[in-house]
C-alpha cells in the first residue's frame, strides 16, 4: 500500500560531526535566525562573524565530544528511533520521517521526498512540548517559507503544543518515578531559557493557570508542564521548583536561573532530582550542561546527591503515545 499521509517529526538540530567546520556551519545557520539571536541584523552579523564563529566552535566541540556516541549525536540517534517506532505502529498508510530545523536532515529534503511519493497530506510534529518563538515559531516559519516556493503544495497541518498532554507528561513521569522512590529534598524542573523581554507581558501570570492571555507564553507553559508532572508523581508544591538554563550573553533571561537555584540548594546539602521537560530527547543541553556542569555546581556548593532524569527519548510510552496522538489527529478531521 502506498502511503497516503506524511508525518514529519522535527527537532532543533545538531552538528553533522565533531569537525570544526561542521560545528561552525551549524552555529552559523542556527544563530542567523532572527528568532534565535534577537538583535538587529547588522549587530547579529557582527556578533556571529567577529565573536561567536571564530571562537565558539572549539568550545562547543569539547561539550559535544563528551556526549557523542558511536552512532553520532544523541539527538539524531533518538530522532531515528522515534521515527522508526512510530512508523512500525502506524503501518503502511503513513510515511514517517524526521528532520531538523537547523542542519541535517533538512526539512526541505523531507518535504520534497514526500511530495515526490504522491503524499498530499502532511502532519508536521514539532518535538518541542512548549511553544517558543525560537523553536516552534521558527519551525512554523521555515515550513511556510519552503511551501511558498513549491508549485504543488500539499495540505500541511501542525500538531499543537502538548506541554501538559498525557501522552508526553505521562511518559516523562513514568521515567522519573524510580528516581523519586528514595528521599529527596527538591525536584528541579529546568527549561531552556528565553529572553525576558519576549515574555515580559505574560510574566506576571506565568506561574498561574493557562488563560487566553498567556496561552502562547513559553514561561506559563513550562509551569503548566511542571504542575502536570508534579501531580502525576505526587510531588508536593513545596518540594519542586521551576528554573531556566542555557542563558547566553549579557541580556536578561527569564528566571530563576538553574545555576543560581542549584547553588542555593547545594548549600543546604541533601539530594536533588533534576528533570528537563523542555526536551523530548537527551542532547548536549541535558547530557553535558545539566548532567555534568550543573552537577558540579550543586556538589561544589555542598550538595550530597544529584540525579538527572532522562528525557522521553525512545521510551515505548512516548513512542506509542505520540503515534496514537497522530492517529487521533487524523481521525478527528472530516474526510
Amino acid at each position: 500500500m502506498a502511503p497516503k499521509k506524511g508525518i514529519l517529526l522535527i527537532n532543533l538540530g545538531t552538528p553533522d560531526s565533531l569537525e570544526i567546520a561542521d560545528l561552525r556551519r551549524y552555529l552559523r545557520e542556527f544563530l542567523s535566525d532572527r528568532r534565535v539571536l534577537t538583535v538587529p541584523a547588522p549587530l547579529r552579523w557582527l556578533l556571529l562573524n567577529l565573536i561567536i564563529l571564530p571562537f565558539r566552535p572549539r568550545k562547543i566541540r569539547e561539550n559535544y565530544s563528551k556526549i557523542w556516541t558511536p552512532e553520532g549525536s544523541p539527538l539524531d540517534v533518538y530522532a531515528k528511533k522515534l521515527s522508526k517506532g512510530i512508523s512500525d505502529i502506524l503501518g503502511g498508510e503513513y510515511q514517517v520521517a524526521y528532520a531538523m530545523r537547523y542542519g541535517n536532515p533538512r526539512i526541505s529534503d523531507k518535504l520534497s521526498a514526500m511530495t515526490a511519493q504522491g503524499i498530499t497530506d502532511v502532519l508536521v510534529v514539532p518535538l518541542f512540548p512548549q511553544y517558543a518563538m525560537a523553536t516552534t515559531g521558527s519551525l512554523y516559519a521555515r515550513v511556510f517559507e519552503l511551501l511558498q516556493g513549491k508549485y504543488h503544495i500539499p495540505s500541511v497541518s501542525f500538531l499543537g503544543d502538548y506541554y501538559d498532554k498525557d501522552f508526553f507528561t505521562g511518559a516523562q513521569a513514568e521515567i522519573a518515578r524510580p528516581y523519586l522512590e528514595k528521599p529527596y529534598d527538591k525536584v528541579v524542573f529546568t527549561y531552556h531559557a528565553t529572553h525576558a523581554v519576549i515574555t515580559a507581558t505574560a510574566n506576571r501570570t506565568a506561574a498561574g493557570k493557562i488563560t487566553e492571555q498567556n496561552a502562547f507564553c513559553y514561561q506559563a507553559q513550562c509551569h503548566a508542564t511542571s504542575r502536570s508532572l508534579a501531580a502525576k508523581l505526587s510531588i508536593p508544591e513545596d518540594k519542586y521548583i521551576v528554573s531556566f538554563q542555557s542563558r547566553f550573553g549579557p541580556a536578561e533571561w527569564i528566571q530563576p536561573y538553574t545555576t543560581d537555584v542549584l547553588k542555593k540548594l547545594g548549600k543546604n546539602g541533601g539530594r536533588v532530582v533534576v528533570m528537563c521537560p523542555a526536551f523530548t530527547a537527551d542532547c548536549v543541553e541535558t547530557l553535558e550542561e545539566i548532567n555534568e556542569e550543573e552537577r558540579e555546581t550543586f556538589m561544589h556548593a555542598g550538595g550530597k546527591e544529584y540525579d538527572t532524569v532522562p528525557c522521553v527519548n525512545d521510551h515505548p510510552l512516548w513512542i506509542n503515545g505520540l503515534a496514537r496522538e497522530v492517529q487521533r489527529f487524523f481521525s478527528a478531521r472530516p474526510n
